[in-house]
């Protein structure tokens, strides 16, 4: 029952505000998203579609509105192997090269049309980094929507 309402509530999210197909299409955007100094912003409660080119990392920021859990949403655009992770961006920011360990990480087979969640623990006023790799596909893109419960 807790996944058919969560379904419904997605599915009225994307009826509402649509799936943007945000910035430009890999290996073609610009600006590039590919470090956490170049992560393109995010709104919460908007789906983004984006491509993954070869060997390319997509790097997104968002800021919680209210301290609750967070989730992140990722339907992959086909069944080869994608990985989400989720990193409190004070933290990474502040790392100085030395490894940070994610929030949330997930590798994602699932194939398109399903959606795999992440979720986590996240504090009002903060920032935090979604980190997409894998594929690659740059003839679908996948989709990517943050939310806070």
């Amino acid at each position: 029952m807790k996944k058919f309402k969560f379904s419904i509530l997605l599915s009225l999210c994307l009826l509402l505000f649509g799936a943007q197909s945000a910035f430009a299409a890999d290996p073609y955007e610009s600006p590039a998203n590919d470090t956490p100094s170049t992560a393109w912003i995010l709104t919460q409660g908007t789906a983004y579609n984006f491509f993954a080119g070869s060997g390319d990392m997509d790097w997104y920021k968002f800021t919680t509105a209210k301290t609750a859990t967070q989730n992140v949403f990722f339907a992959p655009p086909d069944t080869q192997s994608y990985t989400v992770a989720v990193y409190d961006a004070y933290q990474l920011d502040n790392s100085n090269g030395q490894s940070i360990s994610p929030l949330a990480i997930k590798t994602v087979t699932s194939g398109p049309g399903t959606y795999t969640n992440l979720n986590w623990s996240a504090t009002a006023g903060k920032s935090y980094y979604v980190l997409v790799y894998g594929g690659p596909n740059i003839t679908s893109t996948y989709q990517l929507v943050i939310t806070a419960q």
